[in-house]
């Protein structure tokens, strides 16, 4: 239905993946409830039911993309705010703090590149979906049950200056002291969870 006008989205995203040195991590141990079969987000429409913290902000606007394509868009709300809590997370972690904005660039990015009418479309069912309180937390209760990304933020890190003038790329990012607390902390920072 959409098809037309999101076909351009895949090429602004998947050329900042490949710039990024972005790829799909390999599958982290199975979360209880969530499904870490393999897939590929760039193809596919992913679901609550999987495991999505596995791959980057990149990887999961190009999943809703395809969400979208196939009417699903209740998935592809999932995925938008999952992608917009890893780079709240990201920022937890990336050392740099002048590669922070990337995140909000490819937010940016994808709803650019849904065209108007899509991206109209696309966020007034997520604004119906969300404005409801109740909705709202259980929507949030749905992300925290992810567990904190696993994948190396490379499409951040390759954005700061310290890319452009540090030979030393391990400190870009940092180990957190407790990954699943920043976690939560960055669905409710992202998604306005309250809590």
């Amino acid at each position: 239905m959409f098809g037309k006008q999101l076909k351009a989205i895949g090429v602004p995203l998947a050329l900042m993946a490949a710039l990024a040195g972005c790829s799909v991590a390999g599958p982290k141990p199975a979360t209880a409830a969530l499904d870490a079969s393999a897939a590929d987000p760039t193809t596919q429409c992913l679901g609550q039911h999987q495991l999505v913290t596995r791959y980057s902000p990149i990887e999961l606007y190009l999943s809703a993309t395809q969400c979208i394509q196939q009417n699903k868009l209740d998935e592809a709300v999932f995925l938008y705010g999952a992608a917009g809590s890893e780079g709240r997370f990201d920022r937890r972690r990336v050392t740099d703090e002048t590669a922070h904005q990337v995140a909000n660039f490819l937010g940016l990015i994808f709803q650019k590149e849904l065209g108007d009418e899509v991206s109209s479309r696309f966020l007034g069912h997520m604004r119906t979906q969300l404005d409801d309180a109740a909705a709202r937390e259980v929507f949030c209760g749905t992300l925290k049950k992810q567990p904190p990304p696993s994948y190396q933020p490379t499409y951040m890190v390759g954005h700061g200056m310290r890319a452009l003038t540090s030979s030393t790329p391990e400190a870009a990012v940092k180990a957190l002291p407790d990954a699943q607390a920043a976690w939560e902390a960055s669905v409710n920072d992202y998604m306005d969870c309250g809590q």
